[in-house]
């Protein structure tokens, strides 16, 4: 497995592909699970809804993971390649490789443990059961386990951008555009994360879902949004510190340009030397005023609105895709 990761990475799989088998696992899982039981009661609606959603996620999960991989090499590289970094992509690659097996041998092993407890503890850990049901509890391993794969991955690029990439002598005030690879991966990550936590509402189609549930869906997003915007708000901190730094200097230079305290002082419009540098002085406070704090472009701007406004959308949506479900089944 870890052979195939670096070869992914290498030649850089198309996204159809993994789409295409994401997919077929998705109508497979779903065509058994209705072949295995019918869905007509009020009380088969969990398993109904379980049986849309595993499927669905687990897919979704599994081409965020070959995803967040391609991406993370892809914006790693441009911002080698823009800070002349380019000798560090071996180890960016290594790093990624070896992480990323890590990470999918400790996501298969919580996997197998969540499904476990879980199914111990609704005394659902036997093999006498409803076909259906088993079916059901087989196919939530794969579901925690590319959940679970997906949560550390976030958290390991987010981590090694943190660590690696984001050195102070790399952040700079005029040294936004070096910086918008980084910005670029958050934004993607959030992306993808958000979407991810948009499809919950599968699981309560035509289920009474109490309202601390959702808000328990909406703080964990929130709280792993916040970590993957960490560079961001690290980037805008360093940056905003500096332009302090700069303003006040600045300042200072210019308050000793008018300092008519000082011996020999001549007039300030008689001259040229201090009123060359008091103009220099003012461009430059002027430039520095102007600079962004924050290494995120226009289009990333974009992006991040249409990340706002997802969740509530993806909701509304959920309700009609309710209501089109419950006409037809």
């Amino acid at each position: 497995m870890r052979a195939r990761i670096q070869r992914f990475l290498m030649k850089n799989v198309t996204l159809s592909r993994v789409i295409v088998l994401s997919v077929l696992y998705f109508a497979i899982m779903v065509l058994a699970a209705f072949y295995l039981g019918v869905f007509e009661s009020q009380a088969t609606y969990r398993e109904r809804n379980a049986a849309i959603g595993m499927p669905l996620l687990t897919a979704y999960s599994f081409i965020c993971n070959y995803y967040l991989l391609a991406r993370a090499r892809f914006c790693l590289y441009e911002f080698l390649t823009l800070n002349q970094l380019i000798r560090r992509e071996k180890w960016v690659l290594n790093k990624l490789v070896k992480r990323s097996w890590l990470n999918f041998k400790v996501a298969w092993v919580v996997g197998i443990t969540i499904t476990l407890v879980y199914l111990y503890t609704e005394g659902l850990l036997a093999v006498d059961l409803d076909p259906l049901i088993l079916f059901l509890n087989v196919s939530a391993v794969p579901f925690w386990s590319m959940c679970m794969l997906l949560i550390l991955q976030l958290i390991f690029i987010t981590r090694l951008v943190i660590k690696h990439f984001l050195d102070k002598e790399r952040i700079g005030i005029f040294g936004n555009k070096k910086l918008l690879p980084i910005s670029d991966l958050v934004i993607s990550n959030t992306v993808m994360t958000v979407f991810f936590f948009a499809l919950f509402p599968v699981f309560w189609i035509n289920k009474d879902i109490p309202i601390i549930d959702k808000a328990l869906i909406i703080v964990v997003l929130i709280a792993i949004v916040s970590l993957l915007f960490r560079p961001v708000i690290k980037v805008q901190k360093s940056i905003a510190l500096q332009k302090q730094q700069a303003l006040e200097r600045i300042n200072n230079s210019m308050l000793v340009i008018f300092d008519h305290r000082q011996i020999n002082m001549r007039r300030l419009t008689d001259d040229p030397e201090r009123l060359r540098r008091l103009s220099s002085l003012v461009a430059l406070k002027q430039e520095v005023s102007k600079a962004s704090e924050w290494p995120i472009d226009l289009p990333q701007s974009i992006k991040g609105v249409l990340v706002a406004i997802s969740i509530p959308l993806s909701w509304a949506i959920g309700s009609l895709i309710e209501t089109f479900i419950s006409t037809v089944l």
